[in-house]
């Protein structure tokens, strides 16, 4: 999905970030982000640059890592008890419990924090919404004996993800 638009881009009023045609302005967000020393791609403006979770597995580089990030916001208010799970090349997982931000309502739950700040969303008509909204950081801690090969986001598909990364 385009989460991330030009200004002014029209957006079909079933599409954008929300699924009502609003996005991130590309301007405030920005084609790369680091946020706690650790560098996030941002897809590009206009493409397929965000995915609702709807329970995803994501093939991930395999290697040893000790944390794995998301760039990552809610929709229609927050969402709690969510399950991210990571999947190691032994066959073993970790699951991990995490409760996510609507995008325009910081909530500070333990284990996020405010990654980016937008002072304000494009519209589905390519007009600005003045009010501030925010991509979320998340961290998960990893075993790094092992290889990390996946992860299978929560189920919720009003959970949207930006960007994942790997930290060593």
């Amino acid at each position: 999905m385009a989460g991330i638009v030009k200004d002014g881009t029209l957006v079909r009023a079933n599409g954008g970030f929300d699924g009502e045609g609003s996005t991130y302005p590309a301007s405030q967000i920005g084609a790369e982000v680091t946020v706690k020393n650790v560098r996030f791609i941002i897809g590009a403006a206009g493409g397929n640059n965000a995915v609702a979770c709807r329970g995803r597995d994501i093939s991930l580089p395999e290697g040893n890592h000790h944390s794995i990030w998301l760039l990552a916001s809610a929709i229609e208010g927050s969402h709690k008890d969510q399950e991210v799970v990571i999947s190691y090349g032994d066959g073993t997982t970790t699951k991990f419990k995490q409760n996510f931000s609507d995008w325009y309502v910081p909530e500070g739950f333990p284990g996020e924090f405010r990654a980016i700040r937008s002072a304000y969303r494009n519209t589905a008509d390519g007009s600005r919404d003045d009010r501030a909204f925010y991509v979320y950081g998340y961290g998960f801690k990893l075993d790094p004996s092992k290889s990390v090969i996946s992860i299978t986001l929560p189920s919720d598909e009003q959970i949207r993800v930006l960007a994942i990364s790997m930290a060593d």
